[in-house]
């Protein structure tokens, strides 16, 4: 799972349903709901999720694949859109052939 830098949403990956969950976050009580549109398809076999620093972008990992799927994040509800490109997961790997860790 992982949590948006603003604290207002977090993520979610489900394996067997293939696809990432999101919600808002309330900070008063600790209480999930599920975000518009939540569940967001996730490739044939998702693995991890990951926000970017700056909040705006969700990265999901594919073990089908071997792929990252990259979605924007809508800053107002913390819906997920896309995704809008995939790279192949070694073009995120230092030299060496670390692997992506689980968050």
């Amino acid at each position: 799972m992982a949590v948006h830098p603003s604290g207002r949403f977090l993520y979610v990956v489900n394996q067997v349903s293939k696809n990432v969950s999101a919600f808002l976050v309330d900070a008063a009580t600790g209480r999930l709901t599920a975000v518009p549109g939540s569940p967001f398809d996730a490739g044939t076999s998702p693995w991890a999720v990951s926000v970017d620093a700056t909040g705006k972008f969700v990265y999901v990992t594919d073990r089908g694949s071997e792929e990252i799927f990259v979605y924007s994040i809508e800053q107002a509800t913390g819906a997920l859109s896309g995704p809008n490109g995939m790279l192949p997961r070694t073009d995120l790997l230092p030299q060496g052939g670390a692997q992506w860790q689980r968050m």
